[in-house]
């Protein structure tokens, strides 16, 4: 997801759930930026309302909390999905996720790359 194209143009809407919190941070912005340019008109991503974000290698697992840094990426709806570990839907508009600085959101990762 952060390095294959998707398949987004004649498509409406573009689902990821249970995805991004098994990647390292710089991987979630590039999946981030692929997705709202990928020709979708709106984004379903999954989150969580934990109260911070880690890095981690590839395939570990955290609840990510796309609000907060260093994504700080603010949906226009949330759904909460009523989970035990309070998953959450947040619906973006792919116009407005383009406007986003990736380039300083991938810096306010730190580390590796290529985790």
């Amino acid at each position: 997801m952060s390095t294959q194209a998707v398949p987004g143009s004649g498509y409406d809407l573009a689902l990821t759930r249970d995805a991004l919190q098994h990647l390292p941070c710089r991987r979630v912005v590039a999946s981030l930026k692929n997705l709202a340019f990928s020709g979708v008109k709106y984004l379903l991503i999954g989150s969580y309302r934990s109260s911070a974000n880690v890095d981690i290698r590839t395939g570990a697992y955290f609840l990510i909390n796309l609000a907060l840094p260093p994504y700080g990426i603010h949906p226009d709806s949330v759904y909460d999905e009523r989970h035990k570990e309070d998953k959450l839907l947040y619906f973006y508009r792919a116009s407005e996720l383009q406007k986003e600085d990736f380039a300083a959101m991938a810096a306010r990762c730190g580390g590796n790359e290529t985790q």
